[in-house]
């Protein structure tokens, strides 16, 4: 177990060297995305209407911040269960998504498809939500502004702390 820092934009190459176990830190920008967020985009992308939003070589982070007090955009961004999210994972992968955060377990199925499209599964502790959000920066919705906290965020993060746990067919997690 080592850990590795990545950079964004991602450069698939970088995926390369992770392991099942390293600790992953994250700097640059990961997006944000939960149930009603995917099934936005599978339902716009079917009217061709997702022109704008970019997911080739991004980060998803299966997570809905919690707004702050006052002017502070987000108190809290823990993530969300992983498994929840499966129904959208294939159509994320022809996307063009490279990594995926979130939290629990995930199935084979989930793992054979992050294999053939050379794509990473990380965890990020879920119950850790306002200590992850000391780790964002800047904040800002870029999609899907009627959804509140599920609308697409984009965030600046630095050293935002993960565990890979699924590569190459393999989990860290066994169910």
């Amino acid at each position: 177990m080592k850990e590795i820092i990545i950079n964004t934009p991602l450069n698939p190459s970088q995926l390369s060297r992770i392991n099942i176990g390293d600790i992953i830190k994250i700097n640059g920008t990961i997006l944000t995305a939960r149930d009603a967020t995917l099934f936005s985009m599978v339902k716009n992308d079917k009217k061709k209407k997702m022109n704008d939003l970019v997911l080739k070589n991004q980060i998803i982070y299966f997570a809905g911040p919690a707004p702050g007090p006052g002017n502070k955009m987000i108190s809290s961004c823990g993530p969300t269960t992983s498994s929840r999210m499966e129904p959208y994972i294939l159509f994320l992968l022809k996307q063009g998504v490279k990594v995926f955060i979130g939290k629990g377990p995930v199935s084979q199925t989930f793992l054979t498809l992050l294999r053939k499209n050379n794509a990473v599964y990380l965890l990020a502790t879920g119950g850790a939500g306002v200590f992850l959000a000391k780790h964002i920066k800047q904040a800002e919705i870029i999609a899907f502004k009627e959804l509140g906290p599920e609308a697409v965020y984009q965030l600046k993060v630095e050293n935002f702390p993960t565990i890979a746990c699924g590569i190459k067919g393999k989990s860290l997690i066994k169910i």
